[in-house]
């Protein structure tokens, strides 16, 4: 568990740090709906964590956020990634890279 959140957490982290600014100002709308949804999976990650660590049942709470990453990711390939590979120089765009992948 503790992996999984502290990849998510760190993709997250540099979505917002290095695409979401710029996307922002082409279509605040959707950064802000995803920065919102990027709340959401921090919230249901410490929830999560600590029903895992207090051994609770969240099969119902963890299913529910896989459902919403899944669709989470669909709109991010379909509307942020695809504006950054078409707006976003390279470095930027590995400058993102690196930063989560340590």
């Amino acid at each position: 568990w503790a992996s999984f959140e502290h990849e998510l957490r760190a993709h997250m982290d540099a979505e917002e740090r290095f695409l979401l600014p710029a996307f922002a100002r082409v279509d605040r709308d959707e950064a802000v709906a995803i920065l919102g949804e990027h709340g959401y999976f921090r919230e249901q990650l410490l929830e999560l964590g600590v029903a895992i660590d207090l051994h609770l049942g969240c099969w119902d709470r963890s299913h529910d956020l896989v459902v919403r990453l899944r669709q989470h990711v669909a709109r991010e390939e379909q509307l942020l990634y695809r504006w950054a590979d078409q707006h976003l120089d390279e470095r930027e765009i590995e400058s993102a890279v690196a930063c989560v992948s340590g």
